[in-house]
């Protein structure tokens, strides 16, 4: 194990570390960002500064009015983190309020899911006979579920079914004759300014944005080992392994030397490393090594590869700002991508374009202005959708 400049790193070979098909050279495992000086009620949505000459704040200011040239003097501070923010930023409450009018509809249609008396995720209304849908994976099936409507009512709701591939759940909440989502026909492309609305009428609208990316697919998480390879005499060794990580656990150690994988001869460094590689986070290998004389055979349930995949995000200082991603931010059949800073249980609402339909569902917070929904045209092909 050698160091760099930028703190400890691993190196030696190729190395089945974040289950890529191939990998060498340095990793850093920076420490964790210390937030402790930030205020308890830190919301990312209104702590991001806009900078001068950012094109969306230009676009902001042309479709909420203020033609002229840029204004010089102060800048507003955001009341709650205390940062400059322009009053054309999309972050400023006059651009949420401006939203406001033209969300309506939608937010007639979101309700708060809520669970142990606290708010877990946004919903959807999909049906008056109050159907509604919502982020999976923010839900603890093991308890009670209850929606808090626009209206102020809060009423039961019942888990009826999860949609595993999507990460979504539909609700069948104790209410009738509810609002119900207007979902727009066809792709929502770059550029087009969309907003997520509240179901508390006090604040209306959450965040407004612009769309990033045209509808795709996202692909899984990556399988996570936690060791780092190079080749020997003895054939292919295990140079580190990563304290906490899934090998580590399982009891694989250094020295240790791979024989097999799941009952597959290991030829070199590679061929391991080609084994692991597309393995899912929680599936099980099966390795068998020799350690000194003795021959073993180990199972490894995989981690995942995400927190430091977020560890080379936060390597960028401007990504710093006590963002919080969604647990479930991949493996998505079809998503688009937009801006909106939205906390983790802000998902599950609808997303709004500037013609007040409902674009599609917000699913997760995958990065610090990156952020997926799903398609009101994928929505439509779900089976629960449509009532089956």
């Amino acid at each position: 194990m050698k160091k760099n400049p930028f703190g400890q790193c691993i190196v030696g070979g190729t190395l089945a570390l974040f289950g890529w098909s191939a990998w060498s050279g340095w990793f850093w495992q920076p420490p964790a960002p210390d937030f402790s000086a930030m205020p308890r009620d830190f919301h990312s949505a209104n702590a991001i500064p806009t900078q001068a000459g950012d094109p969306f704040e230009e676009l902001m200011r042309h479709f909420f009015g203020g033609d002229g040239p840029r204004r010089s003097g102060p800048r507003l501070l955001d009341p709650l983190a205390g940062e400059p923010v322009s009053p054309h930023a999309k972050a400023h409450a006059a651009a949420r309020s401006e939203f406001a009018p033209v969300a309506e509809a939608a937010r007639q249609a979101t309700a708060r899911v809520v669970q142990r008396g606290r708010q877990v995720a946004l919903a959807t209304i999909v049906r008056a006979d109050g159907l509604a849908l919502t982020k999976a994976s923010q839900l603890d099936t093991r308890r009670a579920i209850a929606c808090q409507l626009a209206d102020g009512r809060v009423v039961e709701a019942k888990l009826v079914r999860i949609d595993g591939e999507n990460d979504l759940a539909a609700l069948q909440l104790a209410a009738e004759s509810l609002a119900v989502a207007d979902f727009a026909e066809g792709d929502a492309l770059p550029g087009t300014l969309v907003a997520a609305p509240d179901p508390d009428e006090a604040n209306p609208v959450l965040a407004v944005g612009a769309v990033g990316v045209v509808a795709r697919s996202i692909a899984a998480e990556k399988g996570f080992l936690g060791v780092a390879l190079r080749s020997d005499p003895r054939g292919t060794l295990i140079e580190s392994v990563v304290r906490g990580e899934a090998a580590s656990r399982a009891g694989l150690m250094p020295g240790d030397v791979i024989v097999s994988v799941d009952g597959e001869p290991v030829a070199n460094t590679q061929g391991a490393i080609r084994m692991i590689a597309g393995r899912q986070p929680g599936e099980t290998v099966k390795f068998a090594i020799e350690r000194g004389a003795k021959k073993r055979e180990i199972e490894v349930p995989l981690g995942s590869r995400a927190p430091y995949a977020e560890a080379f995000e936060r390597m960028d200082a401007t990504a710093q700002l006590g963002v919080r991603l969604s647990e479930r931010r991949s493996d998505f059949p079809n998503v688009l991508q937009h801006d909106l800073p939205l906390d983790p249980e802000q998902c599950g609402g609808p997303l709004v374009g500037a013609d007040g339909r409902v674009i599609g569902i917000n699913i997760a917070r995958a990065g610090r202005v990156r952020a997926y929904a799903i398609p009101a045209d994928s929505l439509r092909g779900l089976d629960f959708f449509r009532g089956k």
